[in-house]
């Protein structure tokens, strides 16, 4: 019985929701994007990236091609990492995110969930999803 208890503890600390897992990441950043949204909002409209990196859990603020990218936290070493966060796309349109670029356009991507996925020519895993106005949740594996 106590080897079971042990097995059990252990596959609970090293499953995916054991460790917080991808919907737990992706509810932390719709959030964080909900409990500060009237700050968000208001320094997208300025593209102000210094008010946007005080946010607590704001690591890194990219400005690219009017696109705001805040990278939020990573999980996990490659090549089984995952990076999240959230963007402002001034079209309103979603795109594929990652490292503080933008991979494509709406055009390239596929519905997925409630969202969109976009696949790399590797194994590489790109998937975004609508927050609130022009707000999305992005994550990237790779």
């Amino acid at each position: 019985m106590r080897k079971l208890l042990i097995l059990l503890a252990m596959l609970m600390i090293f499953s995916p929701a054991g460790c917080g897992g991808k919907d737990s990441a992706k509810a932390e950043i719709f959030d964080l994007v909900e409990e500060h949204s009237d700050t968000i909002v208001d320094a997208c409209d300025r593209m102000d990236a210094e008010t946007l990196a005080g946010i607590d859990g704001v690591r890194k603020v990219d400005l690219t091609d009017g696109y705001i990218l805040v990278y939020c936290f990573g999980e996990g070493i490659a090549p089984s990492s995952q990076d999240h966060g959230f963007y402002y796309a001034p079209d309103g349109q979603p795109v594929a995110v990652f490292d503080g670029q933008i991979l494509c356009g709406t055009d390239e991507l596929t519905p997925d969930g409630d969202g969109f996925v976009y696949f790399d020519s590797g194994y590489n895993r790109f998937y975004t999803e609508h927050i609130m106005g022009n707000l999305y949740y992005y994550s990237a594996s790779f």
